[in-house]
């Protein structure tokens, strides 16, 4: 039996205090069966580095490469635990961590993306505000939330896989052709030129931002045409 139907439950009648409660339990379970290795490294800042370097060098040095095969039944549950966490903080407002959790249960599968948590990872991208330095964007502090979205499509590294079940045929396409990666990269793309003027200006022949963002609403526009009446609406 599951905790987290009851859960949900719980969430739905406005008992959101017993609901989390249950979630905290269920991941509680799965932090102390997985190894170090699974789980995310855990950040600090300069205060807490020395009391806490013994916990997460296991984590750092595995570099998270580690893949879960959802199919096994006690990896659903642990997807399954991750999701509703992802979930329930996404509707509370709780963006960045939602954020987080997202990622992290992304890459226990970016292949299949058996969560289907590229629907919705974008959003939580653009509703993250929290700014940092971040190398390779701009010089200035900079909206993790967008520059995530920026890196992640022009990396590459991500790509959406399909398997037809009648002809067994191979598919898949870049993150950029799904419509909500391509209008969230172009006003990613806006969000970062606003936030350093001389992110605006040509250097070594390359655009600046903001024509890029335009570049980028433009191709969003092209390839799914009927998203601009609901925008207009």
């Amino acid at each position: 039996f599951s905790w987290l139907l009851p859960q949900m439950i719980l969430y739905y009648v406005n008992d959101r205090g017993r609901g989390n409660d249950l979630l905290r339990r269920c991941m509680f379970l799965y932090e102390t069966a997985l190894p170090s290795t699974v789980m995310p490294p855990i950040t600090t800042n300069s205060n807490d580095v020395d009391n806490s370097n013994k916990n997460n060098n296991s984590n750092l040095d595995a570099e998270n490469e580690i893949l879960i095969d959802i199919d096994r039944e006690p990896n659903a549950e642990l997807f399954s635990t991750l999701f509703r966490i992802m979930q329930t903080s996404g509707m509370t407002g709780l963006y960045p961590n939602a954020l987080a959790v997202g990622r992290f249960l992304l890459s226990l599968d970016p292949l299949r993306d058996p969560m289907g948590v590229l629907l919705i990872l974008d959003y939580y991208a653009l509703a993250c505000r929290r700014s940092a330095l971040m190398s390779g964007v701009v010089s200035k502090e900079v909206e993790m939330g967008s520059a995530f979205i920026i890196q992640l499509v022009e990396s590459n590294l991500i790509h959406i896989h399909y398997m037809d079940p009648l002809t067994s045929r191979h598919h898949w396409c870049p993150l950029v052709q799904m419509p909500n990666w391509a209008f969230s990269r172009a006003l990613a793309l806006y969000r970062l030129s606003k936030n350093d003027e001389a992110a605006r200006e040509e250097k070594d022949g390359t655009s600046s931002l903001e024509h890029r963002a335009e570049e980028a609403l433009i191709l969003a526009l092209t390839r799914f045409p009927i998203v601009l009446p609901k925008l207009l609406t």
